[in-house]
């Protein structure tokens, strides 16, 4: 394990050699210069390990590889960093994006990393394509997100949170990898999400930090959920919908087995949502309101019921 008092990010990488050299040059330029990125490639068959390990040479301070085999995905590589890495806060990277020159500075000053609470920022994105022309300058605008008072029960099924612009403490983490099983947790940022409004706090900038590239290699991307094309690809992929649904009834589950939750949780009674008939499933969707003006949502969950 390797300790350190700066702020780590965490970049995971996977054959990411035309958007890398990008996301590397756009923390060099950040304003908050207390940070070191930590980086674990994937197996790469392309160029990216040759790009990081020039990087690492160029940049000591900045940018440490980090060895280990193929974890198998974007989320097995995070909680392989989370694990090898103890900091006081934590960023996470994807391989593909453009940070804006002051996206560190104003995350890490709303943060406490001595809390004895597990304590999340999160930000806007804006939307480009592949060559970063702007598609929206807000992504929760572009894909409906509405804010009030941000609880458990709003991130049980819909992510609203997205990785690349969470900075986490020291205590996060550390209930971040409580769980050993992985495979029942939908991604890092869903996980960290549900624990932060469930046990801590958590706090929303209402703006954009970084340019979020959608193309067509995303492991996880955005869509606009208000035009035809997204509803005609969607009741294309129904089965898809459906496992998405029990995939997140799974990740409840083992959140309220690892954290102890009583039985009388909303996140416990999703988790348990299977053992009811599928009129009483619909029933308590509507009932706790794990349903929300979402059609996609209303599909999953009719689906699943």
């Amino acid at each position: 394990m390797i300790k350190t008092d700066r702020l780590a990010i965490l970049l995971a990488t996977y054959n990411g050699e035309k958007y890398l050299e990008e996301q590397l040059d756009s923390l060099l330029a950040q304003t908050n210069k207390e940070w070191t990125t930590y980086i674990h490639d994937d197996g790469s068959t392309d160029k990216t390990e040759l790009i990081i390990d020039r990087y690492c040479e160029l940049y000591p301070e900045q940018f440490k590889k980090i060895t280990g085999g193929p974890t198998g995905g974007a989320k097995n590589n995070f909680y392989y960093l989370l694990r090898e890495i103890e900091a006081p806060s934590y960023m996470f990277c994807d391989q593909d994006d453009v940070w804006l020159q002051n996206k560190i500075e104003k995350s890490i000053n709303l943060i406490d990393k001595k809390s004895v609470l597990p304590e999340m920022v999160f930000t806007d994105l804006t939307l480009v394509d592949s060559s970063l022309n702007v598609i929206s300058s807000s992504m929760w605008n572009y894909y409906g997100f509405r804010f009030n008072k941000l609880q458990a029960k709003d991130l049980i099924v819909r992510n609203l949170i997205t990785g690349c612009t969470m900075v986490i403490n020291h205590k996060l983490r550390d209930m971040m990898i409580k769980s050993n099983n992985q495979k029942d947790i939908a991604m890092h940022d869903k996980w960290a999400g549900l624990i932060a409004t469930e046990f801590g706090k958590i706090h929303r900038i209402e703006e954009s930090t970084i340019l979020y590239r959608q193309h067509e290699s995303n492991a996880v991307g955005a869509a606009n959920n208000h035009t035809v094309k997204y509803w005609v690809t969607k009741f294309k992929c129904l089965k898809d919908i459906r496992e998405s649904y029990k995939n997140t009834q799974k990740q409840a589950k083992e959140f309220s087995k690892v954290f102890q939750l009583p039985e009388s949780n909303l996140i416990t009674i999703y988790g348990n949502i299977q053992k009811y008939n599928k009129f009483k499933r619909i029933y308590c969707y509507i009932k706790y309101g794990f349903i929300t003006n979402s059609i996609s949502q209303i599909i999953g969950m009719i689906l699943c019921g």
